[in-house]
């Protein structure tokens, strides 16, 4: 077989196996950042608009500002306005030490535009004691590996929700760490 045809065969079946399973789990979200909390505030669009699709302000303070459902919003409204820095600051640190070294990167060139068209709605919270809870949300998108329900555990921090399982949007950011590797491979290979 091809060294090329066998790379790409090989990236195929990660990419698929990664991303199987990647809208049933995830993660959820800090309050700790003011970055989400405006619109004006959020850089990721050059217009300064935003689909319809993209938490607003208004979305997130109908809840609590201290509660785990403002939490989930802001998160998805972080990576849904391309502000990998308050997506980073959602997780605790246990959660951020499992992310992709480069998931930053995947964030803004891959995951952003597509949840930017994706909703988002709360179907149910789970307390766990005053300190722990699970927010179960549906992501609304035409992409599957972000379309289904997600379970986002929260553990809270001081006055803020952090996320505590990086599985959700870590599976996608190493499949599209991987694949683009494996692409700059494929051309390299296909000059020499």
């Amino acid at each position: 077989m091809n060294p090329r045809v066998a790379l790409i065969a090989v990236a195929s079946l990660l990419a698929a196996l990664m991303l199987g399973g990647c809208g049933l789990e995830g993660q959820p979200f800090s309050t700790t950042t003011d970055k989400t909390t405006a619109d004006t505030e959020i850089s990721g669009s050059e217009t300064g608009e935003f689909s319809p699709t993209v938490v607003t302000a208004d979305a997130i303070a109908a809840f609590p500002k201290s509660s785990p459902e403002a939490a989930a919003l802001e998160w998805w409204r972080a990576v849904q306005t391309r502000d990998p820095d308050a997506v980073l600051e959602a997780y605790s640190s246990d959660a951020r030490s499992q992310l992709p070294q480069k998931f930053s990167s995947a964030i803004v060139t891959a995951i952003s535009p597509i949840a930017a068209e994706a909703s988002i709605e709360i179907v149910d919270v789970e307390s766990e004691g005053d300190d722990a809870a699970t927010v179960y949300v549906v992501i609304s998108s035409s992409d599957s590996r972000l379309n289904g329900p997600l379970a986002l555990p929260m553990e809270k921090a001081g006055d803020s929700w952090e996320i505590t399982d990086p599985v959700f949007l870590g599976s996608i950011a190493e499949a599209v760490i991987i694949t683009a590797r494996l692409a700059e491979q494929t051309a390299r290979d296909a000059g020499q």
